[in-house]
């Protein structure tokens, strides 16, 4: 049977299906992550387990587009992520011993469908699941240090980064942090080269040089933006984490900025851990301890970033020389 092999945050992933939105790598070595993907001619509904997740959106039979259940409160496994649309029907189940993925898809679905879902919320409930801690945001690599934009819906993450991306800056990873101990200090994992845009992005930073490859589901308006095609770059190797920014709302002012530490800091980046409702007490507990010591090394800092596209073309560059510099002193 043919196994394809490709990394992504930090693990070697060997799936018996192509995957067109990871990066391939060469064979030879064990799975630290098995994916294996079966087709159905209709999916059953599973009952049990407790359920963590559920989409705002529905489809027409009333039933989330993406709805997340654990084996029981506690956060043990297998985890079952469950993907219903009027298009098809996913289920990803999730084991932490060994590390694998099964992928139960009904046929027809549309394969973007089942890209999109794994190697987006998937992947992060499953590094969770795993014991790692992730913040949700981009993460890009910029003179040596990975810098991480974290916020709420609507704060601006997707902009900024795309923004950075434009002038040069390479990519780590769009939507999914992994933070991964590095003696002293932190690394964030290298995950993909996409990265997700709304068309109103795309349009409003002038990219029309960079390369489509499609919508990231069959459903929504999202495109997918290729990261080795210039003028964006994709970095595939894990980097030390140098600075967090956490985007407030919007302004229709100027930049504002300031550097938080102490309990403001990690109140700050507790609030953007991906998948905070999985995993149980024991995973909370671990993330405050995780967060507590990343603070000590990591400068944290708040912005607000005018709502101007104009802005973004002409000043992100010099807002990650001040992140790096000028706050942090980190020259």
């Amino acid at each position: 049977m043919t196994r394809f092999h490709y990394r992504a945050y930090g693990m070697h992933i060997i799936s018996n299906q192509p995957l067109g939105s990871l990066m391939p790598v060469a064979g030879g070595r064990l799975a630290d992550l098995t994916l294996q993907f079966s087709e159905m001619t209709e999916l059953p509904e599973k009952t049990g387990g407790h359920s963590i997740l559920r989409t705002t959106g529905m489809n027409a039979a009333g039933l989330p587009y993406l709805e997340v259940l654990m084996a029981d409160e506690s956060g043990n496994g297998p985890w079952l992520a469950k993907h219903r649309s009027d298009k098809g029907a996913i289920d990803y189940i999730l084991h932490a011993s060994p590390k694998w993925i099964e992928v139960i898809v009904q046929s027809g679905t549309p394969a973007e469908d089942i890209e999109a879902y794994l190697t987006g919320a998937v992947f992060g409930y499953f590094l969770r699941l795993c014991g790692n801690s992730c913040l949700h945001g981009g993460f890009l690599s910029w003179q040596g240090k990975a810098i991480g934009v974290v916020g709420p819906k609507g704060a601006g993450k997707s902009t900024l980064t795309a923004g950075w991306a434009q002038q040069g800056v390479a990519v780590l990873a769009d939507d999914v942090g992994c933070l991964i101990a590095n003696g002293e200090s932190w690394k964030i994992a290298s995950a993909y080269p996409r990265i997700r845009l709304w068309p109103a992005t795309f349009n409003g930073l002038a990219l029309e040089n960079a390369q489509k490859i499609g919508n990231v589901m069959s459903f929504a308006d999202k495109i997918y933006v290729d990261l080795e095609h210039s003028p964006f770059c994709f970095e595939a190797k894990a980097q030390r984490l140098g600075a967090i920014l956490v985007l407030a709302p919007r302004t229709a002012g100027e930049l504002t900025i300031e550097k938080l530490s102490g309990a403001s800091a990690l109140a700050a980046l507790l609030g953007q851990i991906y998948a905070p409702q999985a995993g149980g007490k024991q995973a909370r507990i671990r993330d405050v301890k995780m967060l507590t010591d990343v603070i000590k090394t990591v400068p944290v800092y708040r912005a607000a970033l005018p709502d101007r596209y104009d802005w973004l073309r002409h000043n992100s560059v010099e807002l990650l020389d001040q992140l790096i510099y000028e706050f942090s002193g980190n020259a």
